[in-house]
């Protein structure tokens, strides 16, 4: 009708929209070393109320704009970084937003998942081999090897799931 209202959401913090909730993600850095110290969530469902801070510093480090939602197995996910082979390689999975579960997968520098409204999942990260990772029936997590293209280094730019596909923007 070309009536906007000013909504007071929380103060430095990421929205995203997921399963019909306003989620705000806002992480806490140490001055000096620019290291997170803590992590909170809170979540409306009009934008005007919002829960209380919730603490998931088990979140500390996570890419927030990786922030998804799992419809058929009623999850949130997000994606744990893990910038180097070394690191624990997990995404984070919480029915409610409260407890969360690290799930261990095969690869790391994950950077985005989509899923499927009947759970498939596609998961893209930023290393040069083996990109894309497919979620089988049985909910495990699987290398997708027959990739098109000639060279054997490729990178993934986005994915998107539409008209019952998942598309994946891909380049040498």
């Amino acid at each position: 009708d070309g009536n906007y209202e000013l909504l007071d959401v929380p103060e430095d913090s990421q929205i995203y929209l997921l399963n019909n909730r306003f989620i705000a993600f806002k992480e806490t850095y140490n001055d000096e070393t620019r290291a997170v110290v803590s992590s909170e969530i809170r979540y409306s469902t009009d934008m005007v109320t919002w829960s209380d801070a919730i603490d998931v510093s088990i979140l500390n480090n996570v890419y927030a704009h990786t922030f998804a939602y799992d419809a058929k197995n009623n999850l949130y996910v997000v994606l744990n970084p893990a910038t180097t082979s070394g690191q624990d390689r997990v995404y984070f999975t919480s029915p409610d937003l409260i407890t969360w579960t690290a799930n261990t997968i095969g690869i790391w520098q994950n950077n985005k998942v989509v899923f499927a409204p009947d759970g498939r999942g596609v998961m893209g990260n930023l290393a040069a081999i083996n990109p894309i990772m497919a979620r089988t029936d049985d909910g495990e997590w699987e290398n997708v090897t027959n990739l098109p293209g000639s060279g054997m280094y490729r990178k993934y730019r986005d994915i998107l799931f539409a008209n019952d596909r998942f598309h994946v923007l891909m380049y040498e």
